[in-house]
């Protein structure tokens, strides 16, 4: 992450400015009793995002360059002029870290791109642009890219087009193309979501991740809307011998000064159904465009098995009414299992077993809402291996039991005995199991009622949250995990937690748990 503090693994502690990120965040899309009913300040209100033009006019923005802007039925259009010169509309304001989203709809073969961080510098604009570069014809599809306009050209794909990044980047291109190709109702209309965050900037495609950069250049500046120099025999060869690019809901969310990178930066909503469970396992278009994806629909067995087979669970799982359910066997015990290793043959992935996802994930963003019955041990693992076997709680092979992974621990601290169990906590909800405790004060709700579980890994850096709120951090493979690791019972496993990629997992650990509103998205590598 661009600007991270110093450390192996840290703690949160400026919990102030992680909750009011958060409270931001969640205001995006809470209606405002529900924005009360989960506290929020009074001071988020849901118009955090900007409008960057009113739909009527150009106010706010200065052209530069010779084509023609104008404003028809609340669409921005931008028309080609034949000549040398690129032409921008820029903002008259200038921005610092934001969450940038724009539609757009572009002529072929026009090329255009929304400039971010830009500055103005001898009668030319410069800076990182977005690329809205859809030219079929020429075999390029390079939108989402990123371009450093007047200065060092393409940084990413940087290895041309016939490089091993251009030609994948061409071929995700044309993917996504294909995509809108069929989806009628949006009659051609893409959207790009952009993260500008210090010296790094990030792009989505119509929700697939596209560009992203590191780049120490200017990190304020205005915006612009590009349209591409064309010359006179590519423009009287179009239709009416025009070319244009048309722009949309283009609108800004300028991130608070505690955002620590692309994971914070998420306009995440996890209180969004917290409540009534209005919307529950469906997309909002914000996230659509933010490239999150459902892991669960909130009706059938796609995209999950078991943890030791192939098909999904015959038993222990159920799904009815949106709420996926892992319950307590038959012959469940009167009292939660004492350990976490499987002591008796009912505790630990004894009933149903753990489900797994069939995809694999290296760099992401996981999200899941849960709901704790009391006395409930239940578990979210990442990087799961399910090709090595389980462990007991001593680390020693055991015959059944839970996958192995990294796990966000779901506990109900206050009933189930392994809360005290461990050191420090680091059995409690929200810790890294066995490994870290959460931070004190974690912002738990009551058993019985719903919360969210939010979990960022890039590279090596790994966060938890707990609705809403960051409650440990740690980086996988540092001298001090690799510390934590040989003092937890995972000591006897190689490598533990360093994988480079590996499954989601929700877990059955003979207790009643509820799970809804399971997603990911995907995120460019630290």
């Amino acid at each position: 992450m661009a600007r991270r503090r110093s450390g192996t693994f840290r703690q949160a502690t400026a919990l102030a400015t992680i909750a009011a990120l958060a409270s931001v965040a969640l205001a995006l899309a809470t209606p405002p009793a529900l924005a009360q009913a989960v506290g929020l300040d009074d001071s988020f209100a849901p118009s955090a995002w900007s409008d960057l033009f009113d739909h009527r006019s150009l106010k706010g923005w200065v052209k530069r360059g010779p084509a023609k802007f104008e404003v028809v039925d609340g669409v921005l259009i931008g028309h080609a002029v034949a000549g040398e010169t690129n032409s921008f509309l820029c903002t008259e304001a200038s921005y610092d870290d934001f969450v940038l989203e724009v539609e757009f709809r572009c002529d072929a073969p026009l090329n255009s791109g929304v400039q971010v961080h830009s500055e103005f510098v001898a009668g030319r604009v410069q800076g990182h642009q977005v690329e809205i570069d859809a030219d079929g014809a020429r075999g390029r599809l390079w939108s989402g890219g990123i371009y450093d306009e007047g200065r060092k050209g393409w940084l990413d794909p940087a290895d041309g087009e016939k490089g091993a990044r251009g030609v994948a980047f061409s071929e995700q291109g044309r993917t996504i193309a294909n995509a809108l190709a069929e989806a009628r109702k949006r009659e051609g209309w893409s959207w790009l979501h952009v993260v500008a965050h210090g010296s790094e900037l990030t792009a989505w495609l119509d929700g697939e991740l596209r560009g992203h950069v590191r780049d120490a250049a200017a990190e304020h500046g205005f915006l612009a809307l590009q349209v591409h120099a064309v010359d006179a025999k590519t423009l009287r060869a179009a239709p009416k011998e025009e070319l244009a690019v048309r722009f949309r809901n283009v609108r800004i969310l300028p991130l608070p000064s505690g955002a620590t990178g692309i994971g914070d930066s998420d306009a995440t909503q996890d209180a969004r159904v917290a409540v009534d469970g209005s919307g529950a396992n469906r997309l909002t278009d914000e996230e659509t465009r933010a490239g999150w994806r459902l892991l669960w629909d909130g009706a059938n067995e796609t995209g999950w098995r078991s943890a030791t087979g192939e098909t999904f669970p015959k038993r222990g799982w159920t799904m009815r009414d949106g709420v996926l359910t892992v319950g307590a066997p038959p012959a469940a015990p009167a009292k939660p299992s004492p350990t976490k290793a499987g002591a008796t043959p009912t505790s630990e992935s004894a009933a149903g077993g753990d489900l797994l996802t069939r995809d694999r994930f290296s760099d992401f963003e996981l999200r899941v809402d849960f709901r704790l019955t009391p006395g409930a041990n239940s578990g979210i693992k990442y990087f799961v291996q399910p090709d090595l076997h389980p462990i007991t709680a001593s680390g020693e092979p055991a015959a059944t039991g839970s996958a192995i992974g990294c796990e966000f621990q779901l506990l109900d601290d206050a009933l189930h005995p392994d809360a005290k169990l461990g050191r420090d906590g680091n059995r409690t909800l929200a810790a890294l199991y066995d490994l870290i405790p959460p931070a004190p004060g974690k912002p738990s709700r009551p058993i019985g009622t719903w919360n969210t579980a939010r979990i960022v890994a890039r590279g090596a850096h790994v966060e938890h949250w707990l609705n809403g709120t960051r409650v440990l951090e740690y980086d996988r493979g540092s001298d001090a995990f690799r510390t934590l690791v040989q003092q937890s019972k995972y000591k006897n496993l190689p490598h533990f937690g360093e994988w480079r990629d590996g499954h989601v997992l929700l877990q059955e650990h003979g207790s009643e748990v509820s799970f809804r509103n399971v997603m990911i998205r995907r995120l460019p590598p630290d």
